[in-house]
């Protein structure tokens, strides 16, 4: 029996569980990259190319901007923020209930974490 179009169509945009937790990370990553770069989250990554975007697995920043997924109007310091947090060199942490970007070096034995501003976090601590 033959599967009809219009239902492997549905099937291919809808996410799969593991899709769905992800998708949830990705659009809180586009919010923080939304507040670092004024850039409405929605015009970085239209919100019917998420699904494309998490599924594209580019292996290089220019595949990931070359696919056309992501805005122009990131910027290259943003391209790589996201193309690093897709490729699981960059994770969200929450600190004093603010979002922060944690990069880390990836080597054959070990990760190194490394925290993105951390002028900024040094500031936070300062203030308490």
């Amino acid at each position: 029996v033959e599967i009809p179009a219009e239902i492997k169509r549905r099937t291919n945009t809808n996410a799969s569980s593991d899709e769905a937790r992800s998708l949830e990370l990705l659009r809180c990553c586009l919010t923080v990259l939304s507040d670092e770069f004024q850039i409405a989250s929605k015009h970085i990554v239209q919100p019917g190319n998420l699904i494309s975007l998490l599924r594209l697995k580019a292996k290089t920043i220019e595949e990931l901007e070359q696919s056309g997924l992501v805005s122009q109007q990131l910027g290259q310091s943003g391209l790589k923020t996201l193309f690093d947090f897709l490729n699981g060199s960059l994770a969200l942490t929450l600190k004093r209930g603010k979002i922060h970007f944690l990069s880390f070096e990836l080597t054959a034995l070990e990760a190194k974490p490394t925290i993105k501003n951390a002028e900024k976090l040094a500031d936070d601590i300062k203030a308490e």
